[in-house]
């Protein structure tokens, strides 16, 4: 099922647009906009198949006479009428990403089917060229091909396709034998052997976190009021919920932005008084902790 559907920017100064309001109201505008949503919903082809008048009015929301409101819409030719059935106006022109949704879908699904055969096949120690499954083959390159020796549709725009597999693990490395290869290709085993390096997970904010000594004297040669800057800090972390691997490299971080802020205002500050003609403050003078 589509989530959303293509609606132009200049919309409402369409003609055909602007008729239907003056016809039914911006309730009747606003009943089309529904009328769409349903379609990409649940008809993404564009064809109001087994929708009569009411069907169609009640899909739009339109509060007033379902024959009033089909009759407005076949005759801006929003939607057009081929004996009895009803289809809305150039849908795959103005939306063929909705309208391509089912194959888009259908195409998924053998990709994952093919990918789960040659896993198995692969499992079970199967050799070979591996079995077309409902037109795409999975034979061992890695990636899902369709097969294009029949008619199977090709959606517009096509999904993207799988990226490429990771090359094989080197066989002389192994994370579990406690050795390694070195670039001369020497064996190397116990506490020599390297191991691979792994990121720090990032976490919340710790509650025994607290400004000590060393994190103090960080902000206060930056001239900052380090328990006013402090506070601020774990207020943010907190409310956003921020996730970070090292929280005193952050402090760090956080007390750079802030000199920087007040050496942003305190230069504003002083231009302004220059160009004031106004002598220099005690702080500019002698700095805020003199």
């Amino acid at each position: 099922m589509n989530a959303d559907f293509r609606l132009a920017v200049n919309f409402a100064a369409h003609p055909k647009i602007q008729k239907l309001r003056r016809r039914l109201g911006a309730e009747g505008v606003l009943g089309w906009i529904c009328l769409l949503a349903h379609v990409a919903s649940d008809k993404p082809h564009g064809h109001l198949t087994g929708m009569d008048a009411e069907d169609i009015a009640l899909a739009a929301q339109y509060p007033g006479d379902p024959g009033q409101f089909v009759a407005a819409l076949v005759e801006l030719r929003l939607i057009d009428r081929d004996g009895d059935c009803l289809a809305v106006h150039d849908w795959r022109e103005h939306n063929g990403y909705a309208a391509t949704h089912p194959e888009r879908s259908e195409h998924a699904r053998r990709a994952v089917t093919a990918r789960w055969a040659r896993y198995r096949s692969i499992q079970s120690g199967v050799t070979g060229n591996t079995p077309s499954i409902d037109g795409y083959n999975a034979e061992n390159t890695g990636v899902v091909h369709p097969d294009t020796s029949g008619n199977t549709p090709s959606p517009d725009p096509s999904p993207s396709p799988d990226p490429s597999p990771d090359p094989d693990p080197d066989p002389s490395v192994s994370g579990n034998s406690g050795y390694a290869r070195d670039r001369e290709g020497n064996i190397r085993t116990g506490a020599d052997a390297p191991r691979s390096k792994r990121k720090k997970p990032q976490v919340a904010l710790p509650e025994s976190f607290s400004l000590t000594p060393e994190l103090r004297q960080y902000a206060i040669e930056f001239d900052l009021d380090a328990d006013g800057e402090f506070r601020k800090f774990t207020t943010w972390a907190r409310e956003t919920d921020a996730r970070k691997a090292d929280w005193n490299y952050a402090w760090r971080n956080w007390v750079h932005r802030a000199a920087e802020r007040l050496n942003g205002r305190a230069a504003n500050a002083g231009a302004k008084r220059s160009e004031a003609n106004l002598p220099p403050t005690f702080e500019e003078l002698f700095g805020r902790h003199a």
